[in-house]
């Protein structure tokens, strides 16, 4: 059957209906905006001409009642056209036994909330079982682009890091040089990753002048991450200085073990709290015009707004590492960038700016 592309001329969702549809009137199962589909002769319908239309386009009975739905599966509602019948009336209803023919099958997927075109960028709860569901879906049918931007900017990480750790480990003293340097390359690795698999999860293409993060973006995350650092250096040495002091003393044993113990206890309670509540900085570090206060906390409202979600995302994601670990290592360059994967859709969902399921086309 031929199919007409197009996009949501509000949250430019991309949309995949039959040629039938052409002039008729929908509903985006993203933003919920009604517009006219363009005609399929003499305009391309992707890049242009549809325009959003008002209640008044559809006539009589207005947008066709409860129920109606989205174009395609997984819109919201029943999925159909909404306020469009069979014959393509606008504001008519369906005669007895007919069927919508742009109706979809029902379905009990999980399928990602509306974009909030209203206030793009506002943090709101999700399920976990949708993020899993839309991020499974996006890995699916993008796995090979989310996979390769991985592996090359991982090995080309490590080719960069390894001759520099050898420099250091001959001579200690560079370390005053490459540190900030490794520091700089480390974030940009971290950014260029979490930007190619946002532009991945909305359906976007990977030209590297569109993943490299601008550069006020990277001095403004190597800033937040050298407050983290000289944070957690500051709670974890003063309870190893004092272990040290202690280990000293003829009879401090007992005070250097338990004082030992609480550098390890605290030392991964200090981690798992900076990944809670930090996760979402690679991502909240590319919006524009971020600050390194403001930045960080974002992280932390969409952490607070979400707190079941995150921690299971940090499980299966965890979990998922330790699976391809386990793999013979090969099987980490998958289950990373599916990890990432799911990371990039939470972000996406959480703070209202939609993704691309394939699920939709």
């Amino acid at each position: 059957m031929s199919t007409l592309r197009i996009k949501c001329p509000t949250c430019d969702r991309q949309l995949e209906l039959p040629v039938e549809a052409a002039g008729k009137v929908g509903k985006c199962p993203a933003c919920d905006q009604t517009f006219r589909v363009p005609e399929a002769e003499g305009q391309n319908p992707s890049q242009g001409g549809p325009a959003p239309v008002g209640p008044n386009d559809f006539g009589g009975s207005g947008a066709g009642g409860s129920g109606a739905g989205g174009f395609g599966a997984g819109g919201a509602g029943a999925g159909g056209f909404a306020g469009v019948s069979p014959s393509g009336a606008p504001g008519g209803s369906a005669a007895p036994g007919s069927s919508n023919p742009f109706q979809a099958p029902a379905t009990t997927e999980r399928v990602a909330p509306p974009v909030n075109a209203s206030n793009p960028g506002q943090i709101r709860p999700v399920d976990f079982g949708v993020i899993w569901d839309v991020g499974f879906a996006i890995f699916k049918a993008r796995c090979v682009p989310l996979i390769g931007v991985f592996a090359v900017g991982t090995i080309g990480l490590y080719l960069v890091q390894l001759p520099v750790s050898l420099v250091v480990a001959a001579i200690p003293p560079v370390a005053i040089i490459t540190s900030p340097i490794l520091l700089i390359i480390q974030v940009v690795f971290q950014l260029l990753l979490a930007r190619a698999t946002v532009r991945t999860c909305q359906g976007q293409n990977l030209a590297f002048d569109s993943i490299f993060p601008p550069m006020h973006n990277i001095f403004r995350f190597a800033g937040a991450t050298l407050l983290f650092s000289i944070a957690a250096m500051v709670l974890v040495g003063i309870p190893a200085a004092i272990a040290g002091i202690a280990s000293q003393g003829g009879n401090g044993d007992a005070l250097a073990g338990i004082a030992i113990l609480v550098v390890v206890m605290l030392a991964f309670t200090l981690a798992f709290v900076g990944t809670f509540y930090a996760w979402s900085a690679i991502f909240v570090f590319n919006e524009p015009n971020v600050t390194v206060s403001g930045g960080i906390g974002r992280a932390i409202s969409i952490t607070n707004t979400n707190k079941l979600t995150v921690l299971l995302l940090l499980v299966a994601s965890t979990a998922l590492t330790f699976l391809g670990i386990i793999a013979c290592g090969i099987g980490f360059f998958v289950a990373a960038p599916f990890g990432l994967t799911l990371f990039g859709t939470a972000y996406l969902l959480i703070t209202g700016q939609g993704v691309s399921d394939p699920r939709s086309w």
